[in-house]
């Protein structure tokens, strides 16, 4: 969130992420894993294309998910005075 809002002209953000959580075993040993499953991004500056790939490509790089996982939207003018 801190990331994002500190982009130029993507402003307050609110953000929402969904996991998978799986369990695997290796040799043995069980591991719990979460996966992003999905991400969804409500900023200010959201609406304009050249904004919402930028929002998008720092989504991408930092969670391995295809971009169709990734939504991005923009806030409410109720939501901006917050």
């Amino acid at each position: 969130k801190k990331v994002l809002s500190s982009m130029e002209g993507v402003g307050n953000v609110e953000v929402m992420i969904t996991t998978t959580n799986t369990t695997s075993s290796l040799f043995g040993a069980e591991q719990k894993n979460s996966d992003v499953w999905g991400v969804v991004v409500v900023a200010e500056g959201a609406g304009t294309p050249t904004i919402d790939a930028r929002i998008t490509d720092a989504v991408l790089a930092l969670f391995p998910i295809d971009v169709h996982r990734i939504s991005i939207v923009k806030m409410t003018e109720q939501e901006e005075g917050k």
